[in-house]
């Protein structure tokens, strides 16, 4: 899956790379429904520095992330 991924062999496999904020941000957009008010609070510096590989498997009704 990875290797298809890499080779850009097929549209169902994906990679994404994201930031420590862009995780944030995905993360507050899911739960902003349920808990509006939630803060986190301030991120360290070591997790400014941190990214993060994810895997995306996209199929019909589905899309799976695979951290990796």
């Amino acid at each position: 899956m990875l290797e298809s991924a890499l080779d850009k062999t097929t549209d169902s496999v994906t990679l994404d790379l994201l930031t420590y904020n862009d995780l944030e941000l995905l993360r507050k957009r899911k739960v902003e429904g349920r808990n509006p008010g939630r803060n986190r609070g301030q991120q360290s510096r070591q997790n400014e520095n941190k990214r993060y590989l994810i895997l995306v498997y996209s199929v019909e009704f589905d899309r799976i992330h695979y951290p990796l």
